[in-house]
């Protein structure tokens, strides 16, 4: 069951992480290719809500740094080489992914790297984990408690005959 939810938590998580970076990287095209940094801005503030989301950091399409949510935020450079090499690279617990950016003549403008943290879908499944071993413990003492006093019951006649063999072995045949 575990291995189930973590699986099935693994795949929400690429899915999410997936349409997160799709939308935020048609809305950054748009904003790039309109000029306006302010709507490019509030898209990278509307990624801040998600858990998951780390920061994110938009390059020209000479890969100069244009903007960053939160402004301090950056890709390490082994995550940088990897992204502009692959798309996408993961360290730990972080996921980084890029979106080329590209004008509706299919120009570059820029690319989209995004940061991703596994954590909070980490913690909501040891937290899963933790609520179904206490589950399965509120169901297996009873249960432990009533298997003991049934044969403990059924056991009773048995230790009878055990006392009365035990008072005929010393001679006490009453």
């Amino acid at each position: 069951f575990y291995v189930q939810q973590k699986q099935s938590a693994v795949e929400s998580f690429a899915e999410q992480q997936n349409t997160l970076l799709s939308f935020a990287a048609a809305n950054v095209e748009f904003g790039l290719a309109s000029g306006s940094m302010g709507a490019i801005q509030k898209i990278l503030g509307q990624l801040e809500t998600y858990s998951i989301f780390e920061g994110a950091v938009i390059l020209d399409a000479d890969a100069d740094r244009l903007l960053a949510k939160p402004e301090e935020f950056d890709i390490p450079a082994s995550a940088m080489e990897g992204l502009l090499e692959g798309g996408m690279v993961t360290d730990g617990e972080i996921s980084y992914e890029m979106a080329a950016l590209q004008d509706e003549d299919q120009e570059a403008l820029g690319y989209l790297l995004v940061a991703f943290t596994f954590a909070p879908v980490k913690a909501g499944i040891q937290q899963d984990l933790v609520y179904t071993i206490i589950i399965g413990l509120l169901i297996l003492l009873p249960i432990l408690g009533i298997a003991a006093w049934l044969i403990r019951r059924m056991l009773r006649p048995l230790g009878e005959v055990m006392q009365v063999v035990q008072r005929i072995a010393i001679g006490d045949v009453n």
